[in-house]
């Protein structure tokens, strides 16, 4: 049985490069892959003496476990046998489609990346028995974070097909990745020393959980503790087999019971619903609030735009942490980089419309200005990006002491959002491009215009960029030299920013007016096949 499932899913990685865009994808997973199994070989075999022999591979062997919980979940919506629903009517007992299913979990550039960095702990010992031994502790931790990869995609498979556990995976995903950067960057940070030494304090505590008693008897194995070893290894083995017991249990309990249905949840009564959230009850009632509100609504619904906000969240409380730790970093002129951030976080400024897609019929039958359209997006996107500056500036103030830079950041910050509103306003009317549509995948992608798109976009960023340096020039000029300097550019920034998005606005305003079939039909579906 568990050839079929091998061939079911090598068939279904075939059919999945359809497509340039698929191919594409398959190409930078499978570069990721290599980097992953190479990078991991490598740190493993190179662990053969000093502090590095006792960390790295209960680190090692931890980080991967972890991830073969995390990435699954990501995936499930990509990788159909992922899901037992989709298997539930064969005519197969449960232990015949839980090999088979184990079997397709071994298939693909995952668990290959992931077997051949194992190996690297087999390289690191030459000797016997210690060779053995690593072996088939490299066997037990695969088997553990395939089991386990299993038992949490089966346990969550109907959770995850909704929108608030897709969401919480995309936080955890997220919290992995900038976890994995911050970690790259400690020894830089902190020193060589300071970090070694919280490395030994982690691995202290990772030993005792199953993946670390694996990576820690390829430590004994290689240091001769044979015994301790073999009943490290015992140990795993058993949480294996609790691990198989739970997706037994939770596999038997999903192809047995039905669907909930969503019709009789308690309390989900359309009457209870309303456009504005609470949290932003104070827009206004009218085509404005109206707007501003949908778009805040949409853009956490949305899979690609959550997923973008998400990590611009994440983003922004990982620059708190890099500054809290970095004592190279702690001026405070530093503050005024909150600004900069801004501009990070508006980029999708460019493209307003884009969420819309063919449902921007209802702003072009309905009465009213449409220059209410543009206005209601900026609010939104106000609403979105300016409590995130003020994270970071009082964030960095508090860090650095720098408070009095506060008003520079808030000037600065407004010369950019002008001048970003500004181009963005035009862009988003006369170069509009329609968001690729999802409802499972964070990360769709379009499979045309997306070089158009990509132009739009550098385009519009160095329009911003030459609108804004004036004023962030002469900025820069006041923190180098004088304070009289900076005291008189921040009131002249808060002008140029105002006045841009004013004019800006206007020539938006003024060609949507007569333009908004134009507008609908580069939103329609005809235009993004």
């Amino acid at each position: 049985m568990a050839r079929y499932f091998i061939r079911l899913k090598a068939r279904l990685i075939a059919n999945g490069l359809r497509g340039r865009a698929r191919k594409g994808f398959f190409v930078m997973g499978a570069i990721l892959a290599l980097y992953v199994a190479g990078g991991g070989f490598t740190i493993l075999a190179g662990a053969r003496s000093g502090l590095a022999r006792t960390v790295v591979p209960v680190l090692a062997f931890s980080g991967f476990f972890v991830g073969w919980i995390v990435v699954p979940l990501i995936g499930f919506g990509v990788d159909e046998t992922l899901d037992p629903d989709r298997v539930s009517l064969l005519p197969l007992s449960r232990r015949e489609l839980m090999a088979g299913l184990l079997a397709a979990s071994c298939v693909g550039l995952g668990p290959a990346a992931t077997l051949l960095a194992l190996c690297g702990a087999i390289a690191a010992n030459a000797r016997w028995p210690g060779e053995a031994l690593s072996i088939v502790a490299v066997l037990v931790e695969f088997l553990m974070c395939v089991t386990v990869a299993r038992t949490a995609s089966t346990g969550l498979a109907r959770m995850l097909r909704s929108r608030r556990l897709r969401d919480v995976a995309l936080v955890m995903v997220s919290l992995l990745a900038i976890a994995a950067g911050f970690i790259g960057q400690l020894p830089r940070l902190l020193g060589e020393t300071a970090a070694s030494r919280g490395a030994v304090v982690l691995a202290r505590f990772a030993r005792w959980w199953p993946p670390g008693m694996a990576g820690h008897a390829v430590v004994d194995a290689a240091n001769g503790r044979v015994v301790v070893a073999l009943l490290e290894l015992l140990a795993c083995l058993a949480f294996v087999a609790l691990l198989v017991t739970t997706w037994a249990v939770n596999l038997e309990r999903l192809l047995t019971t039905a669907t909930a249905s969503a019709i009789g949840r308690r309390g989900s009564t359309a009457g209870d619903a309303t456009l504005i959230p609470r949290l932003v009850r104070f827009l206004p009632r009218n085509r404005i609030g109206a707007v501003a509100a949908k778009d805040l609504r949409l853009l956490w619904r949305e899979p690609l735009m959550r997923s973008q906000r998400v990590m611009t969240a994440l983003f922004a409380v990982g620059a708190i942490v890099a500054l809290a730790i970095a004592p190279n970093l702690h001026h405070a002129q530093v503050v005024v980089g909150a600004a900069g951030f801004l501009w990070w976080f508006n980029l999708s400024s460019v493209n307003l419309f884009a969420i819309d897609r063919a449902a921007y019929w209802m702003n072009v039958t309905a009465a009213g200005e449409p220059r209410d359209d543009l206005l209601g997006k900026n609010v939104a996107s106000l609403v979105l990006n300016v409590p995130m500056f003020a994270l970071l500036a009082v964030g960095a103030a508090a860090i650095t002491g720098g408070w009095i830079y506060i008003p520079v950041a808030m000037s600065l910050g407004v010369a950019i959002l002008g001048t970003q509103f500004a181009v963005g306003n035009v862009t988003s009317v006369r170069l509009a491009q329609p968001l690729a549509g999802s409802s499972t995948n964070p990360w769709a992608v379009r499979s045309g215009q997306n070089l158009v798109t990509g132009l739009v976009l550098v385009g519009a960023l160095l329009g911003t960029a030459l609108l804004v340096s004036p004023v962030a020039g002469a900025i820069a000029f006041g923190l180098a030299s004088s304070r009289l300097v900076l005291w008189v550019a921040c009131p002249i920034a808060v002008v140029y920013g105002l006045g841009a998005y004013v004019v800006g606005l206007r020539v938006a305003a003024t060609w949507l007016r007569t333009h908004q079939p134009e507008l609908l039909s580069a939103l329609s579906p005809a235009a993004a096949a």
